[in-house]
């Protein structure tokens, strides 16, 4: 029989403990194996390599809030309440956390009010997300993201920006601790066991801006398009038939789909205000997966900035 057992010993690497993050090395069968256990606010994260770093959330955020500051944007959080089960208050900054505090969400606004998208007053912001991961389901990434005044609906663009390389650095100084560098389409991406300079980072920060303000120019399009009976199949396929339902400008009869008359700015606003405030999903990786699937959907023209 295996038996698997935590060491007392704290593994170094990825145990911060002002932050109640703990990795332990495992133990099988009395022998020290190369697999570390790690641990958030007590909370139970995952296992992996002992070359496996992690870089805590509230590092993270530290970075990623110098990073918006040189650029004047600010950290701000949308949902007031606390009524969705796929995340949690952070405790540190303007972030959110998963339910384990596995994944964490920062968002950082343009000062000001943004662009008029309808010219009536319709005001949205461009802004970056940074999403972080601690427990193995995802890659540090910089999503262009964009911010509706009127509702705060906000809108994650996790497919739609062009394709960034960066060259991934073993290790930085010892105040921050990072994972890797190793960009994919739309998101600025850092997979983890290796570290990424600052420089870089602030780099990828203000590229992602500078989409995220160049997205806004598309929107000002969607007030005079339609949405099509392809995009309504779409919807209904890739957001599902329970979601399709609580949109009153879909009708939906077994595996028929019909469309009201809408213009695609209004349809995406009903969307992206259920997707910010409605209980839609119970993990961020099922509410993140629809955001991409929105983006998707509505920006369908690559935006690539050179």
């Amino acid at each position: 029989m295996t038996d698997i057992q935590y060491t007392d010993t704290k593994y170094p690497q990825n145990t911060k403990s002002k932050y109640d993050l703990v990795s332990r090395r495992l133990v099988m069968n009395g022998k020290p194996i190369n697999r570390q256990a790690v641990s958030y606010q007590g909370n139970f994260i995952n296992t992996f390599g002992l070359n496996y770093t992690i870089v805590a959330h509230e590092d993270l955020y530290k970075v990623a809030s110098r990073a918006a500051g040189k650029l004047g944007l600010t950290a701000e959080q949308t949902r007031p309440d606390s009524k969705q089960r796929w995340w949690r208050e952070a405790g540190f900054g303007n972030a959110e956390l998963s339910e384990t505090g596995g994944q964490m969400l920062a968002t950082f606004l343009d000062e000001g009010t943004g662009v008029d998208v309808t010219g009536d007053g319709d005001w949205v912001r461009a802004g970056v997300t940074i999403r972080g991961s601690i427990d193995g389901s995802s890659s540090t990434k910089i999503i262009p993201s964009t911010e509706r005044k009127f509702c705060f609906n906000r809108m994650y663009h996790l497919v739609n920006v062009g394709e960034v390389e960066n060259e991934a650095i073993r290790s930085l100084n010892a105040e921050i601790q990072k994972d890797e560098e190793d960009l994919e389409l739309m998101k600025l991406r850092w997979n983890h066991s290796k570290s990424f300079n600052l420089e870089d980072f602030g780099a990828s920060f203000e590229s992602a801006i500078e989409k995220s303000r160049r997205l806004l120019e598309k929107y000002q399009d969607f007030k005079n398009q339609k949405v099509t009976q392809a995009m309504a199949f779409e919807i209904h396929e890739s957001l599902g038939k329970r979601f399709a339902q609580k949109l009153d400008w879909l009708q939906v009869e077994k595996d028929e789909v019909k469309i009201l008359d809408i213009d695609k700015w209004k349809a995406f606003n009903d969307i992206t205000q259920k997707l910010t405030h409605g209980d839609i999903a119970k993990s961020m990786d099922s509410i993140m997966w629809r955001y991409r699937e929105v983006d998707r959907i509505f920006m369908d023209t690559p935006l690539v900035i050179a």
